[in-house]
């Protein structure tokens, strides 16, 4: 019985998305808003630069899922720390791998005035344990990240 609930200890998983607002997005600007650019930048020694890019089409592909407006804003998203366990380390450790986070530090402009407008960060911590070892766990976080970002721009948390 000792070892079920060992087992089990191996393979919980937690997660969370935390969001710290500095400057939240007007919400009369909500309801029509149109995103023209996204621009993300990973200044963390030891990220790899592509994932930018993954950010960058997880954000666009979320934003996909609402309607566009005619207010144009830019988002500079910063991936200001990453940390995701190897697929190898989440099979044989499980939980014991450690958790997989993403901070990414978001700013909103108005392309108009290229005022900024908005002003938060996004913290995506997961702990998946074994069963992190059969998907992909560095796409999840981004994709779990990404989510926050946009719900927190439309008002959505």
């Amino acid at each position: 019985m000792k070892w079920v609930i060992l087992l089990a200890a191996f393979t919980v998983s937690a997660c969370s998305t935390t969001i710290s607002q500095r400057m939240a997005l007007p919400s009369e600007h909500r309801a029509s808003l149109a995103v023209a650019k996204i621009e993300a930048t990973a200044n963390v020694i030891g990220v790899m630069t592509d994932i930018s890019v993954k950010l960058e089409k997880a954000v666009a592909a979320e934003l996909a899922k609402r309607p566009q407006g005619n207010k144009l804003i830019s988002l500079k998203l910063d991936i200001r720390d990453m940390r995701v366990a190897s697929t190898a380390s989440r099979f044989f450790a499980g939980a014991f791998a450690g958790g997989n986070r993403m901070l990414v530090s978001v700013k909103v402009f108005d392309v108009a005035s290229n005022a900024l407008v908005a002003d938060y960060d996004v913290r995506r911590e997961s702990n998946p344990g074994g069963y992190g070892a059969f998907y992909d766990q560095e796409e999840a976080t981004i994709r779990e990240a990404a989510e926050g970002i946009v719900k927190t721009l439309y008002g959505e948390t």
